[in-house]
């Protein structure tokens, strides 16, 4: 016999090498040239939507006159847009594209007392269930200007009544960090993502969804989720915030239950190898994010690793884009977003409710697509893949300039040779996209895991 658990009780210059297309296109464009290119870019970048955007950088990538080289210099150096934001905190409300629609979204954003020149970290500040970024913009006056951030606290555009877990909530808050990084000289390496409450749910949510996009994560009173309702379950995605500083604040008085969640995410998380995960506890006016809570200023020392030599990705979807260097674009057997927890009885009866909690996350992480690679010394790249039946892997203009136009792979332990093709097609449609002049990719590795 067999029992069902039940949910709320278990609760990613086409060339022929890769060296010779970076090298030779490497050239210094005249300042003429070099400006009508970035101006073109730039029109691209400020397209309204992402079909508009991927449309421009097409039409782009098809220029015959401009070398690939000229292309990278071009993403490298993109400068803001020049009208500035002013001191202070100031009110914006642009229409930015969430869930296939432009939404109008109201944005509070503070530029720190002073701004060294060069680009600057950036806080992102969500707030709680009814809130709004007013409340939250304050949170981080005295830390910001310690460390010259800027931070932004967008509001959330749809249903403000607690966390959903849905794409539109993080879509939501992706759109507002791209609309100001257009605005404001921010550190694609320096993005720190902070939430309370709803805030700290979704920064979690996000964080593990996203996690190339940020340095470093702070949450008050919100965990990840091992539910499976509406695929809100987000332990499943940890394994790739390895690598991320993580402060989960905690109130040694709070009677929420979310302590076993915390607790069991930051184990997991170092048993991934992470080194930078901490439960803390502290006060509620720390819990809810303020530059008083423990540590803050270090912290914001931490810098994402754009492109580390080993990377993991965690997906349920294909469509769920770049994480890293890795996109899986298509799924194996046996990934599920919900399914039915299925338990023999007795097993089920011997089981505490933590048992019950851990054996579900566990039965949702074998359905989960995942695929783990590695750059060794030599330039060859070593992949690991469950679940998934084709695999991208982005190279970046530095990375392929030193590779063969063959690369050597093992995949699952199968050896092979992978064509390396540099193309402004791959560049430009993902620049556009998330504006990161850190991390460029110029080509991709098309890998199909047996």
């Amino acid at each position: 016999m067999h029992v069902h658990v039940a949910l709320a009780l278990v609760l990613a210059l086409h060339a022929p090498r890769a060296a010779p297309a970076i090298g030779q296109d490497a050239v210094v464009a005249p300042p003429a040239v070099a400006a009508e290119v970035r101006d073109a870019l730039a029109e691209a970048v400020d397209a309204p939507t992402a079909e508009a955007r991927r449309a421009a950088a097409l039409e782009l990538a098809a220029r015959r006159d401009v070398p690939l080289g000229v292309w990278v210099e071009a993403c490298r150096t993109l400068p803001p847009l020049a009208d500035a934001l002013p001191e202070g905190v100031s009110v914006h409300r642009p229409r930015l594209e969430v869930d296939g629609a432009l939404v109008a979204c109201a944005l509070h954003v503070r530029r720190p007392r002073e701004l060294s020149p060069g680009p600057a970290p950036l806080i992102v500040a969500l707030h709680g269930a009814g809130g709004s970024g007013e409340r939250a913009i304050g949170r981080h006056d005295a830390v910001a200007d310690a460390a010259g951030a800027w931070v932004l606290a967008p509001t959330e555009p749809g249903e403000n009544d607690g966390f959903r877990g849905d794409a539109a909530e993080r879509e939501a808050v992706l759109a507002a960090i791209r609309w100001l990084r257009r605005r404001a000289d921010i550190d694609e390496d320096a993005v720190f993502l902070e939430g309370y409450s709803r805030g700290g749910h979704l920064t979690w949510d996000l964080g593990a969804r996203r996690p190339d996009r940020f340095a470093g994560l702070v949450t008050g009173k919100g965990a990840p989720r091992f539910e499976l309702r509406g695929g809100q379950n987000n332990f499943r995605f940890l394994e790739g915030l390895a690598r991320t500083p993580i402060w989960a604040i905690e109130s040694p008085v709070d009677p929420s239950g979310l302590g076993w969640s915390l607790g069991e995410a930051i184990a997991r998380l170092e048993a991934f190898g992470a080194e930078g995960a901490r439960m803390l506890e502290a006060r509620p006016s720390a819990m809810r994010g303020r530059g008083d809570a423990p540590g803050w200023l270090d912290l914001l020392d931490a810098r994402r690793e754009a492109d580390p030599d080993r990377q993991v990705i965690c997906v349920t979807s294909a469509n769920a884009g770049r994480v890293g260097a890795l996109e899986i674009t298509r799924l194996g057997r046996g990934v599920e977003v919900e399914f039915d927890p299925v338990l023999p009885k007795k097993e089920y009866e011997a089981m505490s409710p933590e048992e019950l909690r851990r054996w579900l996350i566990d039965e949702a992480i074998a359905r989960t697509a995942r695929a783990e690679a590695r750059w060794t010394d030599d330039g060859a790249l070593e992949v690991e893949a469950e679940r998934t039946a084709e695999l991208l892997v982005y190279v970046t203009a530095e990375r392929a300039a030193v590779l063969e136009e063959r690369v050597p792979a093992r995949v699952n332990r199968r050896r092979a040779r992978l064509r390396l093709r540099p193309d402004a097609e791959v560049l430009l449609t993902d620049f556009v996209e998330r504006i990161d002049r850190r991390f460029l990719p110029v080509a991709t590795l098309a890998i199909r895991p047996r």
